[in-house]
Formats: C-alpha cells, structure tokens, sequence
C-alpha cells in the first residue's frame, strides 16, 4: 500500500487544487490537497475532537503529560498546544495513536520556559498548532538531532522576534507583549493574530473547507516549506484551523518574486511539490511509538523531515518539512 506522500506524488487517491495566496504582494502560497475517492467512516477522531471528554494532567515531568478518559483510538498529533492551567503550555511532542486504555502517557515539549511546573495540574487542547520554525525543531529532536527541549525553545523565541517584525510600527500593545513574555508561545500566536490583520485575513481566507480536502501544501521562494494531511476529510476539517495559523506568518510575509510560481502558475507549483515528495520518497526512517494496532515514524532526508503515523496497518496522518539550512548537516 502507498503511503500518503508517495499516493500524492504519483496522484492516485490525491491531487493537488488551485494555488492560493491572499494578494500579490505575499511570497508564499498554499496549495490544497484534496482526496479524488470516495472514504469509509474512520476508525479515529482526533485529540481536538473529544478534547472536552478526556482528562490531561501534568505528570510533573517536563516531557510527558497523562490523558485518560479515552473511549475509542485517538491521534494526538505532533504539535499541537496543550495549555496549562496553572501550569506550563505544552506542545505534543510526535504524534501518538491512542488506544482505548485507562491512562497514558503524551510526549511533550514545554513551550512557556519561565513558567513553573504543577503536578496534577490540568491541561486543555487549545486552538494552536506549533508555527514551522517550533514544528521542525521537535521533529529534528524526535529524530535524535537538534538540541532538544532547548531547541524548541530557541525556535519559540524566534518566532516571537518574527511576530514582532511582522506587526512592527502597527501595535505597540502587541509588541509589548510579544517583547515581555518572548517565551510564551501561545501568547506570542494568539497576540501576532490578534494585531496583524494580514494573518487573520490569511487565516481566515485561506481555503481550508473545500470538498474533499485532506490537508495542504506550502511554497515559498525557495520552494516547498511542507505539508500536513490526513486519508480522511474529517479529520482534515478537525484540524484545519489550527493548522492554518501554524502557517499564518508564513503566508503573510510580503516581498517581490518575478517567478512563475508567484503568478501562481499551476504547473510550476506541481512541478515543486512533485520535486519535494520525490525527495520525500527517499527517506530514512526511525519507529517513534508503536502499540498493538498503531505506529507513529519519523523519517528523514538530506533536505525534508517528517512523521507518519498509522493505525491497523493503514496511515491516518503525515506532515513534512523543509530542513532549515542551519541544519542541513545532521542527516547522516
């Protein structure tokens, strides 16, 4: 059986729909993918979707969290923010396939350095996922490179020094408060949506709800950022707002781009996106979590990372990543 990206790359199941960016002073484009077959009902939901019927509370360790509650195979997948009540904010680690059991334990990232820890604390899934920048950091972690926990860090810092950039001049409110609390990363998303109207309005147009859409693709001038889908529509319309303001800064920044791509071209964004699956193609991979009926994957190449996770032999979910130039030299 194909997997997702390789069904994508050679359009079997999948196609890629009609590029998308908000005008054209912005320099990156998404482009959504979209499911041509008809799909069964799933055996999942996800996280998002029973978040107000399972219980999340803080194990007092930094990396892990406890959920319980769950009555039928959840994914909890990568990135996605889990906020503390009276504790740290939290980001789930690499995605997990839960199976119905009493507790289990989450791999987390904390994202909200300075806040203490509160065992027993509860956790609420919020409505973020982790910008790029935070989301390849954890995922070069899981594959055993990087810097950790301190990475995930560093690339939550940054993201609030682009988010300063991106509403400088516009909000001295916003850059207060992105300037005081740097570390807060779900503060630094919320207030970057909240005093830039070109994000709310990327976040908001961008076309998430079309039929039969499973995920989307991001360009930008130097070619694929990434992607994130699932096999099942509902599951993508689950998701789809979180991960739209994953990519929120990214499709909001402006520039100039004479390339054909950037006269949104159709067939030189296939040409890029069937570049980067063709990569993606070539992957080494690494088993993160496996249970009787689920995997979770993560696999690299030179120039992409990723994870895949599976439930009964069948894969549910992929997302995959440019590398970042910085460290391009960890593959081996």
């Amino acid at each position: 059986m194909l997997s997702l990206l390789d069904n994508l790359r050679e359009q079997s199941d999948f196609e890629f729909g009609k590029p998308w960016r908000l005008t054209d002073r912005q320099i990156s484009v998404v482009v959504p993918l979209i499911r041509k077959t008809g799909t069964e009902s799933r055996g999942y939901v996800l996280l998002e979707e029973v978040k107000d019927r399972v219980k999340i509370e803080d194990t007092g360790s930094i990396d892990s969290l406890k959920m319980s509650g769950i009555d039928k195979p959840v994914l909890a997948r990568s990135g996605l923010v889990l906020e503390g009540i009276g504790t740290q904010n939290r980001s789930i680690a690499y995605s997990k396939v839960i199976i119905p059991q009493a507790v289990v334990e989450v791999p987390v990232h904390c994202v909200h350095a300075s806040h203490p820890i509160r065992t027993g604390a509860r956790m609420a899934v919020s409505e973020i996922s982790v910008p790029t920048k935070v989301a390849l950091a954890s995922m070069i972690t899981g594959l055993g490179g990087g810097g950790g926990q301190h990475s995930v860090w560093d690339a939550a810092r940054s993201y609030s020094e682009d988010a300063r950039t991106l509403i400088a001049g516009r909000s001295p409110e916003g850059e207060t408060s992105l300037r005081t609390e740097s570390d807060n990363l779900i503060r630094s998303v919320r207030t970057l949506t909240e005093f830039s109207k070109t994000v709310n309005e990327v976040i908001s147009k961008m076309p998430v709800d079309l039929k039969g859409q499973v995920g989307i693709a991001v360009i930008d001038v130097d070619g694929a950022v990434g992607l994130e889908m699932f096999d099942h529509p509902d599951s993508w319309l689950a998701a789809s707002k979180a991960v739209a303001r994953k990519y929120g800064d990214v499709l909001a920044k402006e520039g100039k781009a004479a390339a054909s791509i950037f006269q949104l071209n159709a067939n030189a964004v296939t040409d890029v996106l069937k570049g980067f699956l063709a990569c993606a193609h070539e992957r080494k991979e690494r088993v993160l979590d496996e249970n009787a009926r689920a995997r979770t994957i993560a696999f690299e190449t030179k120039d992409v990372v990723g994870e895949r996770a599976l439930l009964d032999g069948n894969e549910i979910y992929v997302v995959a990543a440019r590398r970042s130039p910085e460290m391009s030299g960890q593959y081996a």
